[in-house]
């Protein structure tokens, strides 16, 4: 027997591996992602979580990037694993390493990983640049290529001993490189390890190393020579000069372990430049700002999760029954938590339909979850009898053998057509109204109402007269309720 995988199952999964070959982990990443379906906010939330627990996986990235822009993530999921699997450039780069080379990897990288790997000819010193080197020389021990692990600080003689170094930019600083002694960059004549510096880098570049570093960046003063460097002519360095920015600072959106984004603040001619003492201010406004950010996320993903939930019990569509119509409205009144609103039609036989509306007091996730719940133990009463006082007394029973500690209402109803009768019970809910053929209305409501969770209590049926062209309305409190105003003025508008 084959059992297939669910798709968060699987990214779970891919998140918790480490050292694993980056292609099967694209290609299991794109699977995952492809069967989600079309699920914008997932996808969002599993291409975080994914690039969170590999933040140095320049092809997950990659991969990413490109599903969370492309107008078909589906599609262009499986030709972003296919483009990956069909990249040259591992193989071209074991068939350039000479025989029998020490080779020094620093940060065991994507692509030069992949090609020693293919190597078995080679002596691989790993500098565990990401501690995750353990995984990565198991993979090379189960290839036959002789691999050590070399700790950060043994690097330059890792680098002295290694016939030559391969480095991604993933192993280096966002300013320098590492650089072997003898190699084109460095002085043939030295002994010793060399860092190879860029020229200062622009906003762009000191964004991404303060998101990678989690460190605050202070550029005091924003020379011309800067300016110079960054423009890409004549007409963009004048443009920066007329915008004249000339003082910056950069700090990290962190919560936690996690770095959310970064706050920039860049002063312009004429306004104070920014010192050490303005880097603390705004380190401390950044993490208020991240964690601000943080939990209005937790609190969208916990909505989500809410309204899935909800919409994943209630039912995709009412029955079709002879000899009746049924109709149903659901429009949450809010904008934030979902709540706890549910109702169901079940056909009985013989001319007769149950139906019932509820409401679990509260919202979020746990009111969606008692309400799967509510949902779920009255079909289950009514098929056993569905009788109005044996349906309330079953659900007395569930809450006090379970332990829910919700409250809860329920109007619930039989319709028995050939007896030309609705039979009612209410446990705390707005009582149903009942418009007459004639354009009268009745308000059907029974005299003990107990709400369910309440302790159990007694509780009366009302039997009302309902023929052909009745109609029976049963709703939530949210339809009469308004801000500031009793609820007996919206249901007497009602």
């Amino acid at each position: 027997m084959v059992a297939e995988v669910h798709p968060i199952e699987r990214l779970r999964y891919i998140a918790r591996s480490s050292g694993a070959d980056q292609r099967v982990l694209v290609a299991e990443t794109a699977s995952a992602l492809r069967n989600l379906g079309p699920d914008p906010a997932g996808l969002v939330v599993s291409c975080r979580r994914i690039v969170e627990r590999h933040p140095t996986s320049g092809p997950l990235w990659w991969l990413c990037a490109h599903l969370l822009t492309s107008p078909e993530p589906m599609r262009a999921a499986r030709e972003l694993a296919a483009a990956l699997d069909s990249d040259p450039t591992p193989d071209l780069l074991a068939d350039a390493l000479p025989d029998g080379a020490t080779v020094c990897l620093v940060g065991w990288p994507d692509l030069a990983g992949e090609a020693v790997l293919r190597r078995g000819d080679l002596t691989v010193l790993a500098v565990d640049a990401q501690d995750q080197g353990q995984a990565f020389v198991r993979r090379l021990d189960r290839a036959d290529v002789a691999a050590e692990i070399v700790e950060p600080g043994g690097t330059s003689a890792a680098v002295l001993a290694a016939d030559l170094v391969l480095v991604e930019a993933v192993a280096a600083a966002p300013t320098e490189m590492l650089a072997a002694a003898g190699s084109d960059h460095a002085d043939p004549t030295s002994s010793t390890a060399h860092y190879l510096s860029a020229p200062d880098p622009g906003p762009a570049e000191i964004r991404t190393q303060v998101l990678r570093t989690g460190r605050s960046v202070l550029v005091p003063d924003i020379t011309d020579e800067m300016l110079a460097f960054r423009a890409t002519d004549e007409e963009h360095l004048d443009l920066l000069r007329r915008v004249a920015p000339r003082s910056m600072l950069i700090c990290p959106l962190t919560t936690g372990d996690r770095v959310l984004g970064v706050i920039m603040w860049i002063a312009g001619e004429g306004s104070r430049r920014f010192v050490a003492d303005d880097r603390s201010f705004g380190e401390d406004l950044a993490r208020r700002a991240a964690v601000a950010i943080d939990n209005a996320e937790l609190h969208s993903e916990l909505r989500d999760v809410a309204l899935r939930l909800q919409h994943a019990v209630l039912p995709e569509r009412l029955p079709d029954l002879a000899g009746w119509e049924t109709a149903v409205v659901y429009q949450p009144s809010g904008r934030t938590d979902a709540g706890g609103d549910f109702y169901d039609v079940v056909d009985l036989g013989e001319g007769r339909v149950a139906v019932f509306v509820g409401d679990v007091m509260g919202r979020g996730v746990h009111a969606a979850s008692v309400m799967a719940q509510m949902r779920s133990a009255i079909r289950t009463l009514i098929a056993l009898d569905p009788d109005p006082t044996a349906v309330m007394t079953g659900l007395d029973l569930v809450f006090e053998r379970l332990g829910l500690e919700h409250l809860v209402t329920i109007a619930y109803a039989v319709g028995d057509r050939p007896a030309g009768e609705l039979r009612l019970i209410s446990a705390g809910h707005p009582a149903p109204l009942v418009l007459r053929t004639g354009g009268s209305v009745e308000v059907v409501e029974p005299d003990e109402t107990m709400l369910l969770g309440a302790g159990g209590g007694t509780r009366n049926v009302v039997t009302v007269a309902f023929g052909p062209g009745d109609t029976a309305l049963l709703f939530t409190d949210g339809l009469v309720e308004r801000r500031g105003e009793d609820a007996d003025v919206g249901t007497a508008r009602l």
